[in-house]
């Protein structure tokens, strides 16, 4: 989020450039989603996200991140029009075939909106909290993975 333009927006490496988008309600910002190239690996030690390139190539799927809503204004179907201009960006790009997402598995109200507007729940994976923090007594941290065709 500190750097907005070289994240989401880029052609540095001479693909296609990226988006991030926000929900305004006057002048105020109310809500954001960015989309950028899927991280999830193809290929490797980790072929848990093998599923996600079926019949597709790595260049025609995006990944939906840092969607946001200010809490004062959830309910009011911001999140349902971010991801619909996520997906209309990513259908004019012409290339992308899918949309991924992740979500933390106990954010409850995120996972219904993305299965509200069509994502497929595909795996629930763990992260490994002692390598990002270091030694100690950490809960497990769950992350719930989506796809959409488009």
């Amino acid at each position: 989020m500190a750097d907005i333009w070289h994240t989401y927006m880029s052609k540095s490496d001479g693909a296609l450039g990226l988006a991030f988008f926000v929900a305004l309600e006057g002048d105020q910002v109310v809500g954001s989603v960015g989309i950028q190239k899927c991280g999830y690996p193809q290929e490797g030690e980790n072929h848990i996200h093998a599923d996600v390139y079926e019949n597709t190539k790595r260049a025609e799927v995006c990944e939906l991140v840092r969607m946001s809503v200010h809490k004062s204004y959830r309910g009011r179907k911001i999140g349902q029009k971010l991801c619909a201009q996520v997906e209309s960006w990513a259908l004019e790009s012409g290339t992308m075939k899918k949309i991924a997402v992740s979500t933390l598995s106990a954010m409850v109200p995120a996972r219904r909106l993305y299965e509200s507007v069509g994502y497929s729940f595909r795996i629930e994976t763990e992260i490994p909290m002692t390598e990002i923090l270091g030694e100690g007594e950490w809960d497990i941290t769950k992350v719930a993975h989506y796809i959409k065709a488009l």
